[in-house]
């Protein structure tokens, strides 16, 4: 451990200078272009759901599409993009995806690390880039690109205690994509339940839009819902699957053993976000921890998910960079570091094995979630400041000095 943290503060020194910084930028050039290109090459996510919306326009069903695991408001808000042809409407999405890289980097970087270093940016940027869970996002122009662009700025707002905005905006995230689904909770603990309402609001109405207008949309909840519970649709790898569901499933392990495990998993988790909730360090870092773990939990005890959800947890390492400097985020920093590593390995070729990448990805995922929860439990808990029960019957929200 104490040559690995060596190495990453002379990695950090490096970096610091003028030109180690416009290197970087220069590297974060090139990977855009490539990953863009890519995108619009492949695009394979985001034309399911283009042909969705096509199907939707030509008056059929687009639940017959095995493929389309999405809300009806998925189909309906890409109608715009219908007209287009599928090479031009790729390449949209590619470019919205690489864009929405940019953005969750820069915001994590500038919203919730506002002391951050100039390299924290380019850097975040390229490790995002290089990796094969970024690259699977970028070139599969994954339609996550919202709530991952989305993310860093729901984190500021749930930590000004904006609730309104937050919750209009998560409602817009979960009416494209449910993937940020777990962030409801965040406006449960606060108790804000206008957020609660808009966040639920969004999506329920859109979806009952995009019912309203497509055939066989009274099939939708079973439909979904059964082919979730099974795993990979194909032509999908089911060995690139990384929620411990898959993982299992991919090692023969037993339906009973799988749902154990995810109730165990489900369980830690919430057990975490109560624990590190109640403590009385209200602000930024407390909204990042807890988010984070809601979604991470979310994702590994899913029934299925993919390695790209990483993405997700680039707010978390960006706003712990002002907090590097002390023993106690360096280790948890670097401890979470170390298995999201294997992310960054290429993958040469399709794997195909149970203990292949995606067994690799979905394990790494996993000790990050132990690893936060583990500091969660560690830590010492304190308790709330007495300022904030001086008004009675007024729920007090702790804004941070900008």
């Amino acid at each position: 451990m104490p040559v690995l943290q060596r190495g990453v503060t002379v990695a950090l020194a490096l970096a610091r200078h003028r030109a180690g910084v416009a290197a970087l930028w220069s590297a974060v050039s090139v990977c855009l272009f490539l990953r863009t290109w890519q995108g619009a090459v492949n695009a394979f996510d985001f034309l399911v759901v283009h042909t969705a919306a096509r199907s939707v326009l030509a008056g059929q069903d687009p639940y017959t599409d095995p493929l389309f695991l999405y809300l009806p408001s998925s189909a309906l808000l890409t109608l715009p993009v219908a007209f287009l042809p599928p090479s031009a409407a790729a390449t949209a999405a590619a470019l919205a995806c690489v864009a929405a890289v940019v953005v969750v980097c820069w915001s994590s970087a500038r919203l919730l690390a506002p002391g951050a270093p100039p390299w924290l940016v380019p850097l975040t940027l390229l490790v995002v880039l290089v990796s094969p869970a970024g690259g699977a996002l970028t070139v599969s122009a994954n339609t996550e690109f919202f709530a991952v662009a989305a993310l860093p700025v729901l984190y500021r707002w749930a930590a000004d205690g904006r609730w309104r905005r937050f919750g209009v905006l998560l409602g817009i995230t979960l009416a494209v994509k449910p993937i940020l689904l777990a962030l409801v909770v965040l406006a449960v603990l606060a108790r804000s339940w206008r957020a609660v309402a808009w966040a639920a609001g969004i999506p329920a109405a859109a979806s009952a839009a995009g019912l309203a207008v497509m055939p066989g949309g009274h099939a939708l909840l079973p439909v979904v819902l059964e082919r979730m519970a099974h795993g990979s649709p194909e032509p999908v790898s089911p060995w690139m699957e990384v929620s411990l569901a898959g993982v299992l499933r991919n090692g023969a392990v037993g339906p009973e053993w799988i749902l154990l495990a995810r109730v165990l998993v489900l369980l830690l988790g919430a057990a975490a976000v109560v624990v590190r909730w109640s403590r009385g360090d209200a602000g930024t870092p407390r909204t990042v921890q807890v988010g984070t773990l809601l979604v991470l939990t979310s994702v590994v005890g899913a029934p299925l998910a993919w390695d790209h959800y990483a993405v997700l947890l680039v707010p978390l390492f960006a706003s712990a960079a002002d907090g590097l400097t002390t023993s106690r985020h360096r280790r948890t920093v670097l401890w979470c570091s170390l298995p999201l590593a294997v992310l960054l390995v290429p993958r040469l070729d399709p794997v195909r094995e149970p203990f292949g990448y995606g067994f690799q990805a979905g394990t790494a995922l996993l000790v990050v979630l132990l690893v936060l929860c583990v500091e969660v439990f560690r830590a010492p808990r304190r308790p709330f400041p007495h300022a904030r029960r001086t008004v009675p019957g007024r729920r007090a929200h702790r804004v941070e000095p900008a």
